[in-house]
């Protein structure tokens, strides 16, 4: 019966239910729905009135609000399920600013729904750098500030932050393989968009050693060492690398775009729009 851990429970559920609903698993993206609302519906209840009660409310309307048709359909019929998102984000901007529990957690997801979903990274930046200033020991917030830098092509302005949590990393055991991992990826691609390709290479070798296969980090390093074989001419070095992320989990796309990449090789040129551009498979 907390506020914060219904809250977090309610968010998991939600996120869970958001990749489903991408997946186009339409079943377990309502039933994913249905768990999410089951937990943030008691916040409501623990704490009327409270600001935090709209946070909750408001994860919950933009999880059913970024399924697609069909999911959206299933959830109204199976569960009497609706969402709104724009009023989701409306009420995390407001527990961001007023909550008491939940005031981190709504930022945090408000900044990742602009930056990732709404494909706003201008908008998501001042969230994310506000609790890069508020929590300067939390490598994710710094390195998701860094990414909001990177999607607007601000890449020597994401460079001097990842390399801030790189440094850091060796004196925390907290960040684990998969957080160290999605850094590495991401500076990496800011460096391939600098023109190091070396560094760049480094970074994604790095990825594939840490071996971190529950992160989408891992399948889409193959992919950039294979792009990165292409920009030096190294075609049959480039397919092999595209051959091994067919043999690997999708993780958004990876599988897709390898397959496009057999077909015909990645170019030079199309690097500042991939590694700063809408978010995609990357």
């Amino acid at each position: 019966d907390d506020v914060e851990t219904l809250f977090i429970l309610g968010s998991a559920y939600g996120r869970r239910g958001m990749l489903a609903g991408t997946a186009r698993d339409a079943w377990s993206a309502a039933r994913d729905a249905q768990r999410a609302k089951g937990k943030l519906d008691p916040v409501q209840e623990l704490a009327p009135g409270n600001v935090d009660a709209v946070a909750a409310e408001g994860l919950y309307q933009y999880y059913v609000g970024t399924f697609g048709s069909v999911t959206r359909a299933a959830s109204r019929l199976l569960f009497g399920l609706s969402g709104d998102r724009q009023a989701g984000l409306r009420a995390l901007d407001t527990a961001r600013r007023r909550g008491t529990y939940t005031r981190t957690e709504a930022g945090f997801f408000q900044g990742l729904f602009y930056l990732q979903y709404e494909n706003r990274p201008s908008t998501a930046q001042p969230i994310l750098d506000g609790l890069r200033d508020r929590y300067p020991e939390n490598l994710y917030f710094a390195t998701m500030s860094a990414y909001a830098r990177q999607r607007q092509a601000r890449f020597e302005a994401a460079r001097p932050i990842y390399e801030a949590v790189l440094r850091k990393l060796g004196g925390t055991g907290v960040y684990g393989r998969e957080g160290e991992s999605i850094t590495r990826l991401l500076y990496g691609q800011t460096m391939m968009a600098l023109g190091a390709y070396e560094v760049a290479e480094e970074q994604f070798v790095r990825v594939v050693q840490l071996r971190a296969a529950e992160s989408d980090a891992y399948p889409h390093a193959y992919l950039f060492l294979g792009r990165l074989a292409d920009v030096a001419g190294k075609r049959d070095i480039a397919r092999t690398y595209y051959r091994k992320v067919l043999t690997l989990s999708d993780a958004a796309g990876s599988r897709e775009a390898a397959e496009r990449y057999l077909e015909r090789p990645f170019a030079e040129a199309e690097i500042p729009a991939l590694v700063g551009g809408p978010s995609r498979a990357r």
